[in-house]
């Protein structure tokens, strides 16, 4: 082979390698949106409730912003992101406010497929979690919010899933009932 042929299969190797390392990069510079969303959530709920609406404003909404902002990005982090985002969005079921869950379900809605994907890899027990959050969220919106498209949107995607954890209630309910009951102590 030529001199030339060598130079260009060596360049070709470099630019895979540099490729490879801007994505390793890429994903090592995600957002912690997992820690952030502890943070948050501590906050909201240390909130005295005359203090609540200030705090969700300050500090959820403009966290929410950067996660839907990050998630329309994409690119090699979305999956990271999203995964740290719904992790994260644990810390927000403890406060039992449907603003919270319809302002997380509006963020993730920005990649509906990719939240309902990263939701199946979750332990049983957070998916289960976290799709009734959603689902709440996406419920509490109102006809004419402008969220309401994008929060459709995510319902949608969501909805097998939804189904699969409706559908395995059920089972488990009816495995309760038909259970033979235990014997009494006499």
């Amino acid at each position: 082979m030529s001199k030339k042929r060598w130079v260009s299969i060596g360049l070709c190797w470099i630019g895979l390698i540099a490729g490879a390392g801007g994505s390793l990069r890429a994903a090592e510079s995600v957002p912690n949106f997992q820690a952030e969303f502890q943070s948050v959530g501590g906050a909201l709920r240390k909130a005295p409730l005359p203090e609540y609406p200030g705090v969700l404003d300050q500090k959820l909404r403009p966290l929410l912003r950067r996660v839907r902002a990050s998630l329309i990005e994409g690119g090699p982090r979305a999956e990271a992101t999203m995964r740290g985002v719904l992790l994260g969005a644990k810390e927000l079921l403890a406060i039992e406010d449907v603003e919270a869950a319809m302002l997380a379900a509006y963020a993730v809605a920005a990649e509906p497929e990719l939240a309902v994907r990263v939701l199946r890899t979750l332990s049983e027990t957070d998916r289960e979690e976290l799709a009734s959050y959603l689902f709440a969220g996406t419920s509490s919106c109102g006809e004419g919010d402008p969220r309401k498209p994008s929060l459709l949107r995510l319902e949608i995607a969501m909805a097998p899933l939804l189904d699969e954890l409706i559908l395995k209630a059920d089972e488990e309910a009816a495995a309760e009932v038909n259970a033979p009951a235990s014997p009494s102590r006499k």
